[in-house]
């Protein structure tokens, strides 16, 4: 898996060095708030391990020297459809970086031959991830349900 770059970022694969910065992204309460909830620190540890040597494509989302956050593509039940996600440290929000990094996630998928869907769920109160995914193309599919309530489910094929 190589990197993939745009005019402000970076998105790599993760190293060891990153697992600081990956457990304070994910045992933050407020970054997570709108997911399952912050991780336990060993938790955010243990993802992190198994994330290292995982096949699944998962980056770590750089500015400058800056870890700035996680996003992923990954696969889910469905033949050729991937599940696009991303979160970022929360004095990153509101700045685009979110928007830049899954497009170039898009991009990245829809140059592959695989790929015929990409997905992504939301809380149906989380309206800057909302926006994010209306302004890299994905569209309202469906409004789910699960043990935690209601969802949204965005799509795009490719």
């Amino acid at each position: 898996m190589s990197e993939l770059v745009t005019k402000r970022l970076c998105l790599r694969r993760y190293v060891s060095d990153d697992i600081t910065n990956f457990v304070a992204l994910n045992t933050d309460p407020v970054v997570r708030e709108k997911m399952d909830g912050a991780k336990s620190l060993k938790e955010a540890q243990n993802f992190f391990r198994k994330l290292l040597v995982s096949e699944e494509l998962c980056w770590a989302i750089i500015s400058g020297d800056n870890y700035i956050g996680h996003c992923f593509l990954s696969s889910t039940d469905l033949p050729n459809v991937l599940e696009l996600g991303f979160l970022l440290h929360q004095k990153y929000w509101g700045q685009g970086f979110a928007t830049e990094a899954a497009q170039v996630l898009v991009d990245y998928a829809r140059n592959s031959d695989r790929v015929r869907e990409i997905i992504a769920t939301v809380d149906e109160d989380n309206f800057a991830s909302i926006c994010v995914l209306k302004k890299i193309g994905l569209q309202l599919k469906a409004i789910e349900k699960d043990e935690e309530g209601e969802y949204c489910l965005y799509s795009l094929c490719c």
